[in-house]
């Protein structure tokens, strides 16, 4: 019979180890901030055609930087991923958080 996956890993001598807390502080805090940044995106996803048009774009242009945005963000996640083997996810997390709060508070004063 196999063993249940969903059952807790024995020590050697067979007594059941405690498992691990999912709900730490650190899990939530990811889960916060990855919350807040999915968030961001998505609100900022259908508010780049109303921003382009009013800088004076045509349906093409508005089309063209939505699609170069789109791609763009999925095309580097790749490298993002090597990267965060390569050197670390905390330091990369922190440094992508970082330009992300950077670029959304430039909007304040973005007036052109």
């Amino acid at each position: 019979m196999a063993a249940n996956p969903h059952s807790s890993p024995a020590v050697p001598d067979g007594t059941p180890q405690k498992r691990p807390s999912l709900w730490t502080r650190d899990f939530a805090l990811v889960c916060l901030f990855n919350l807040a940044i999915f968030i961001s995106f998505q609100m900022l996803m259908p508010t780049i055609p109303v921003y382009v048009d009013r800088l004076g774009g045509n349906q093409a242009v508005i089309g063209l930087v939505t699609g170069i945005f789109t791609v763009s963000s999925v095309a580097l996640r790749p490298w993002t991923g090597l990267g965060l083997d390569r050197y670390g996810r905390r330091g990369i997390w922190l440094a992508g958080t970082l330009v992300f709060v950077l670029a959304v508070a430039g909007y304040n004063w973005a007036l052109s």
